[in-house]
């Protein structure tokens, strides 16, 4: 009855019949139903013939109706002899149905011509030479898509654990960017959404190692990325200032124009009684329960808005891919703001930096230059130029940071003031070389012992270059470097660089009058013994 109702009887018959004895016997079944057909149409005078508009919905193009012929093409034998045996073809099939880890051939590609014609509406569409593969193939292609995902978030786990290790001090952790950590989170925790949701569709075929991976990425995000963002959090959280600190009055000069040292300023005791401590206390962790909730709730909607896009037309629908591609690839971006507001560098092991952008590329090298990956995407060489370009922009940019400075052709007076560890010392003279410890000479700097390292600090001075063998305190390329060898604390004791950063990855005071030293204020600091604990490590 739905057959008679969808072509009327006589619109099959041609088509559904490949032979005589078959056409005569449709031919007594359906003859008594054309015939009411017919009566009953001549009745309405054929306005409620199945190719016309119906009157709750006119329109004015026909309804088609649709048939489909569809040809399998035998084996192509000359991609490979074995194919011509056809109990290699069966062997073939019975291993993609129940692998056994059998050695054979690759299944051959399906290729397939197909008819699709309109009796009604009188036109046809052919496609010759299709090719496609079978589905299990597509879940061997799948499996071992996941399990190369699963290898990456594993390597980015580790590399994340190293890094937390590494960043286990207030010092260290304070220069990390908050909005990194977070980008790097939702990025992992949205392709722990996509694996589960493509365990679900795929089913039984390749379901085990799709939830493998939604695992590790789950780890990555939800484990190991949201303990670094919860520590990363409570550190800055709970170092900044309360309101805006009031503008220190400038500091008084000795006689050789050289600052009084931190030390022999007046300080200002900060009080903190155990009420406000705990208050503090509780006010954080009750943020850091919102940032969970606003972490994952992120997470969802742009689950959401993904599926969402996938109903664009194909044009908006790359073009926002592409921009997206760019904005996920743009974690590096908060880092070197964070290195530029604080004035610190080295933030980031250069093992995490340079690793977790080599493996966050591998997806794009997969999706835009491998012509045959599963998401059946055309290769795009231009567009992972510009994305693998984008990201080691930002890695250059950290280096530069590293090598010459955090603020390193960035104008100063549009950026809050910091202490400047790597500054100039002014010329020498009796009183000021007697007060730093070191001796007058004659020469281009002055020697100082590093009570770290037990070894002699070469520090040049302002004001000595002649212009004819280069500046040692000024702003070329080789004062820059040169004064990146030492450092000055603000109760003017000089360091080794690489010494006095060791000595403030554990202890945030200076080696010799156990000064407090850090790139903060005193009105930064909440408690008396919270800056000084290093966090646990993982």
């Amino acid at each position: 009855m739905e057959l008679e109702s969808r072509f009327a009887g006589f619109f099959a018959i041609p088509h559904l019949t490949m032979s005589e004895v078959e056409f005569n016997q449709s031919k007594e079944l359906l003859v008594p139903s054309i015939e009411k057909t017919v009566k009953e149409m001549e009745k309405t005078q054929y306005l409620e013939a199945p190719w016309l508009p119906s009157a709750d919905a006119p329109t004015s193009k026909p309804q088609c109706e649709y048939i489909m012929y569809t040809q399998l093409h035998p084996v192509d034998s000359s991609l490979d002899e074995r194919y011509e045996n056809f109990e290699i073809l069966r062997e073939i099939e019975h291993e993609m149905r129940f692998p056994t880890g059998s050695s054979l051939p690759p299944p051959p590609p399906l290729r397939v011509s197909t008819m699709i014609y309109s009796p009604n509406c009188g036109f046809v569409l052919v496609s010759d030479n299709l090719e496609g593969k079978k589905l299990w193939p597509l879940y061997y292609q799948a499996t071992h898509v996941a399990l190369g995902a699963a290898l990456l978030a594993t390597a980015q786990v580790w590399m994340l654990i190293r890094q937390m290790n590494e960043s286990n001090t207030l010092s260290t952790i304070s220069r990390v960017s908050f909005w990194t950590i977070t980008m790097m989170a939702v990025v992992d925790g949205y392709c722990f959404f996509m694996f589960m949701v493509a365990a679900v569709l795929l089913g039984p075929g390749c379901f085990l190692p799709m939830v493998a991976v939604s695992f590790c990425y789950l780890m990555l995000s939800a484990v190991f990325g949201m303990r670094f963002l919860v520590y990363t959090y409570r550190v800055q959280r709970q170092s900044a200032p309360a309101s805006a600190p009031t503008p220190p009055a400038p500091a008084p000069q000795t006689a050789g124009g050289l600052p009084v040292p931190a030390t022999a300023e007046p300080q200002t005791t900060v009080i903190i009684t155990p009420h406000q401590a705990a208050a503090t206390d509780e006010e954080v962790n009750s943020e850091i329960g919102a940032l969970h909730i606003k972490f994952y709730f992120v997470l969802v909607g742009v689950f959401f808005f993904t599926l969402y896009v996938s109903t664009w037309p194909p044009f908006f629908r790359d073009i926002l891919v592409h921009i997206l591609l760019i904005i996920v690839n743009s974690y590096w971006v908060p880092q070197v703001h964070r290195n530029i507001m604080r004035g610190c560098r080295k933030a980031l092991q250069w093992e995490f930096v340079f690793g977790m952008s080599g493996l966050r590329l591998l997806p794009v090298f997969y999706l835009y230059l491998y012509p045959k990956n599963i998401f059946l995407l055309e290769p795009n060489p231009q567009a992972a130029v510009v994305i693998v370009g984008w990201v080691w922009i930002q890695c250059l940019a950290l280096l530069s940071q590293d090598v010459f400075g955090p603020r390193f052709l960035i104008p100063s007076h549009s950026l809050p003031p910091v202490y400047d560890y790597h500054s100039a010392l002014p010329m020498r003279d009796e009183e000021t070389a007697q007060e730093m410890g070191s001796p007058i000479d004659g020469g281009r700097g002055r020697s100082f012992d590093c009570v770290v390292c037990m070894q002699t600090v070469e520090v040049p001075t302002a004001g000595v270059g002649d212009g004819r063998d280069g500046d040692h305190g000024g702003g070329s390329a080789v004062g820059l470097l040169g004064r990146r060898a030492y450092m000055v604390t603000p109760c003017k004791h000089v360091f080794h660089t690489h010494c006095l950063e060791g000595w403030m990855r554990f202890r945030l005071q200076c080696p010799i009058c156990r000064y407090v030293i850090e790139f903060f204020s005193v009105e930064e600091r909440r408690g008396a013994d919270w800056y000084r604990n290093p966090l646990p490590a993982v």
